[in-house]
């Protein structure tokens, strides 16, 4: 049987994209890009040695003995996991049982490893473990699994322990990076650091040309993007087009991931120098510095409420359980608590009870009580919309034991 033929020819495999579930791009009306190994790739050996030797200058400096040890390229891959408290390299599953061991750069044995981890699942939310989940960490986790075992022979000046050891490199990478010497070079010699890619370029143009509003969020600098980006796409745009012109709306120095959590103030870059001024809302446009991912949403909402710049005003960037409270009020207030909680027949007759004893007359039309709500059996039961009749299944959620009479 022959196979079909294909309209357009087949992409290599290295270009192919692999997705597990359907996406359907008509429904997408913003994509946001970062920079760094996204729309910018670099060679990831000749990047990832110059961070290690920036590195080692900085070890050099406090004295430590690192001027034999080299950055080992097949060491290190996307995905590991550091173990703090015991010096280790960790490959895990998905459930967080761990499926092999180095420690330091010696690989343990079955036994050694079973011992060891058979009872532990690892959590990445507990400052024990270090995901190295970018290409920028290669570099990191080939030191730190290095001066593990310099640690262990007890060559180094300093007494420190295996999570001491993972600050100190870390520091002095955040060093190398923050003084600008690397990106200073990669500046000088973008050739020799970034690999070019055309298609990525006509592939933006064809995004934007879609009517989709494309979105530039990198933690790089101003200065560093502005250069790396004319590098890598003017060269492949249309005559008379720049990067800026594929862009609706560009930010540097976002500090990801804490963009997406925190409230961090927005600055405007007004001139090509890095001058900046205070505002309180994006622009389409624009190139801006901070700012958080609320204001992003709704710079980047439809809605003609949202112009204004107002954060309450559209909930679908808000997370779930704000969104439960904004529009789930009522299921709220019968998810408390059964006991204490009085149905509304009840409240009725002592409101007509304490208006007879009184002396006063009750006027219906004037004096109405509120509408009587659902109790949990009601809102669960047959006929209500949350009753799936085909099925015939319960929701997940039990009714309560009833208590009184009055809850009916």
């Amino acid at each position: 049987m022959t196979e079909p033929r294909l309209r357009f020819p087949r992409p290599p495999r290295e270009r192919e994209i692999f997705c597990n579930r359907t996406l359907n791009l008509r429904s997408i009306r913003a994509i946001g890009y970062d920079m760094d190994y996204t729309l910018v790739h670099y060679r990831v050996e000749e990047w990832e040695r110059r961070a290690y030797e920036y590195m080692q200058r900085k070890l050099l400096d406090q004295g430590w003995p690192v001027s034999e040890l080299g950055f080992d390229p097949q060491l290190m891959i996307r995905g590991l996991i550091l173990d703090l408290q015991l010096g280790n390299v960790l490959k895990a599953n998905r459930f967080g049982y761990v499926k092999r061991a180095y420690h330091g750069t010696r690989q343990m044995d079955f036994e050694e490893q079973r011992e060891m981890y058979a009872r532990t699942v690892v959590d990445l939310a507990e400052d024990r473990w270090v995901f190295l989940n970018t290409l920028f960490t290669l570099s990191e986790g080939c030191m730190y699994a290095q001066l593990v075992d310099l640690l262990d022979r007890r060559q180094l000046p300093e007494v420190v322990g295996y999570d001491g050891l993972y600050r100190r490199v870390r520091t002095s990478i955040d060093e190398a990076h923050v003084e600008g010497q690397l990106k200073a070079e990669i500046l000088a010699q973008p050739d020799r650091f970034v690999e070019p890619d055309p298609e990525a370029a006509l592939a933006l143009l064809d995004q934007k040309r879609a009517g989709k509003k494309l979105l530039l969020i990198t933690n790089s600098d101003w200065g560093y993007s502005d250069a790396l980006m004319r590098h890598a796409f003017d060269a492949h745009l249309p005559r008379g087009l720049t990067w800026r012109d594929l862009f609706d709306l560009v930010i540097v120095s976002a500090r990801k991931p804490d963009f997406f959590e925190s409230r961090s103030p927005v600055f405007e870059v007004v001139e090509e120098s890095g001058l900046l001024k205070p505002v309180r809302a994006l622009r389409d446009g624009g190139v801006f510095l901070g700012g958080n991912a609320s204001l992003v949403a709704t710079s980047t909402c439809p809605r003609t409420c949202c112009a204004g710049g107002r954060r309450s005003c559209c909930a679908s960037w808000r997370p779930r359980w704000r969104r439960w409270r904004r529009f789930g009020r009522n299921r709220i207030s019968w998810r408390g608590s059964w006991r204490k909680r009085k149905s509304w027949s009840s409240i009725t007759a002592s409101f007509a009870s304490s208006s007879s004893g009184s002396g006063g007359s009750t006027d219906r039309s004037r004096a109405r009580a509120p509408p009587r709500s659902r109790s949990r059996l009601e809102t669960c039961g047959p006929g209500s919309p949350r009753w799936t009749s085909g099925s015939r299944r319960w929701p997940r959620r039990r009714a309560p034991p009833a208590t009184r009479a009055g809850d009916f």
